[in-house]
């Protein structure tokens, strides 16, 4: 018999076999379907551009669904969830996701209530300082009576 494949021959072969078989391993990882939990965890973070004040997921128009669709192919393509967030975020506005994505408007969103509350407590207090300060209206006791007056003095004396 004649050996058509000398051994190191043979040996490199099964070398690049295994290599390419190695290397095509991750392209199965990503082949696996993304269910709609997956869809839905992003899509809870999201709101509708449509629709005031609801999420995607909770969202029942064509509109929404198209969308979270569009999430499941961003996804299923590699992108990772704030691709996928940024994306909405350049095609719809800032609406779409519940706090500013740029950090100065975020600490605007967050520090003006802040310093709102802050302020109507400190001008509280100074004008419940200022009005314990004030002195009241002395009210006349009944040494100030003893001033001779005609009218109270009768009304004294017809009490009596």
């Amino acid at each position: 018999m004649i050996n058509r494949f000398p051994p190191a021959r043979l040996r490199a072969c099964a070398l690049c076999f295994w290599l390419l078989l190695w290397l095509t391993l991750p392209a199965y990882a990503q082949t696996e379907p993304i269910t709609d939990d997956d869809v839905n965890v992003l899509a809870n973070r999201l709101y509708c551009p449509v629709c005031p004040n609801e999420t995607l997921d909770a969202c029942r128009t064509e509109a929404c669904a198209q969308w979270r669709e569009d999430i499941r192919v961003q996804l299923q393509a590699g992108a990772t969830e704030q691709q996928v967030i940024d994306t909405f975020v350049a095609r719809f506005g800032q609406r779409v996701v519940g706090n500013p994505q740029d950090p100065a408007l975020r600490a605007l969103a967050v520090g003006a209530p802040i310093l709102l509350a802050g302020s109507a407590v400190i001008v509280g207090v100074l004008t419940f300082a200022r009005w314990r300060g004030r002195k009241g209206i002395e009210t006349p006791t009944h040494a100030a009576s003893s001033v001779d007056d005609p009218y109270r003095t009768q009304i004294e004396r017809d009490l009596e």
